[in-house]
């Protein structure tokens, strides 16, 4: 189906830019897929580390960050993340780990959104996130 309609759908990400971080191929395709469809603009990255990267040249609305990763995990990544200085993104921590919201926002996501999840989910979670936009980096 195309999405050069504009239909509600297409609309609703409004060009806004979405990071999703995560090493399996498949996972990361779909929510690219699913993402697109909306109208959002995705980033792809496949660690944390080329996730950093990405960071260092776009300026995403959003991250959607896999817990669990071969090279820099969600933690690592995280940790890294929130040294820097300039505006606070969002991130919304994904993981098929049992975890609670608590322990997500104890690393520092602000959402937590558990695999297996559908389309529905996926949509909701970023279309909640995105409608607060983001917030001014800590008082200099």
């Amino acid at each position: 189906m195309s999405n050069a309609d504009n239909g509600p759908d297409q609309q609703a990400g409004d060009g806004r830019t979405v990071l999703l971080v995560d090493d399996e191929p498949d996972i990361l395709g779909f929510m690219e897929l699913a993402l697109r469809e909306c109208g959002y603009e995705v980033i792809t990255a496949s660690s944390g580390r080329d996730a950093l990267a990405v960071l260092d040249r776009s300026s995403p609305e959003l991250i959607l960050l896999d817990a669990k990763m071969p090279m820099m995990g969600g933690e690592e990544f995280l940790q890294e993340f929130r040294r820097r200085p300039g505006p606070r993104v969002p991130v919304v921590l994904v993981t098929a780990m049992r975890m609670q919201a608590s322990e997500a926002a104890r690393l520092g996501a602000q959402d937590l959104l558990a695999k297996p999840f559908d389309l529905d989910e996926l949509q909701a979670c970023v279309a909640r996130h995105l409608g607060r936009g983001r917030t001014e980096a800590a008082s200099a």
